[in-house]
């Protein structure tokens, strides 16, 4: 099996994935983002993939079916995420295609910075310019940590009740509290999915911190088969 994806360096440090098609993409994340953000069933988990795909089919999606690929449309995960997945598991992953994917992708990134250096793997759709904000803020809240700092501040200035109301949310969208103020920042400032209804009032401060941020995005793409 052959699946064509591209692989560029969009801003400093944050790398995107994409396919042809969305099944490929959630395919290829689907582990490595549920063992960085996932349920606690999952997180910080070492698993096999058919035991994950097992479970969502019949605990998550509504037809009992692997219904990943189609239910998210963009991912994000820090280098660390994946190196502890696949590189301190007790597991092989060499069986399935797209372990085998991932773990190329990481060699890419690490032979192109050099060994050592940490980056952001995120994975869209090059012309899901929504989605690809949204996953570039997530990339910028690891990398630059003034960004971090700004937007928590204004995450900061919340109320305690709107907080809380958000926490609600992420948590019913699967969403570990570890990560629930990166999700916070990410939403507010990029566009918000229809679980965030009535809380567009919020939005104006981080859109326009997001923005002032934001790089022109730069896609010198590598074209890679693999096997």
């Amino acid at each position: 099996m052959q699946v064509e994806y591209q692989l560029a360096e969009i801003q400093p440090r944050i790398f995107l994935v994409s396919c042809d098609n969305q099944y490929d993409l959630g395919q290829l994340f689907a582990c490595v983002q549920e063992y960085y953000e996932g349920a606690e069933l999952w997180k910080g988990k070492h698993f096999e993939r058919d035991v994950y795909e097992r479970w969502y089919a019949l605990t998550i999606s509504e037809d009992k079916v692997f219904s990943y690929p189609a239910d998210w449309s963009g991912f994000n995960v820090p280098s660390w995420a994946i190196k502890q997945f696949y590189y301190n598991s007790p597991y092989s992953h060499t069986a399935n295609f797209y372990d085998r994917m991932m773990k190329t992708v990481h060699r890419i990134i690490s032979d192109r910075l050099g060994a050592g250096q940490e980056y952001y793997l995120i994975g869209a759709q090059s012309d899901d310019l929504e989605t690809l904000d949204h996953e570039l803020a997530h990339g910028l809240y690891t990398t630059l940590p003034q960004y971090r700092r700004d937007m928590d501040t204004l995450i900061a200035k919340l109320s305690p009740k709107v907080r809380a109301r958000v926490g609600q949310v992420l948590s019913k969208m699967g969403y570990d509290v570890s990560v629930h103020d990166d999700e916070i920042q990410a939403n507010f400032a990029t566009g918000l999915t229809p679980y965030f209804k009535g809380f567009q009032r919020y939005c104006p401060p981080f859109i326009d911190m997001f923005e002032s941020y934001r790089a022109p995005l730069c896609f010198n793409t590598v074209t890679i088969y693999c096997d």
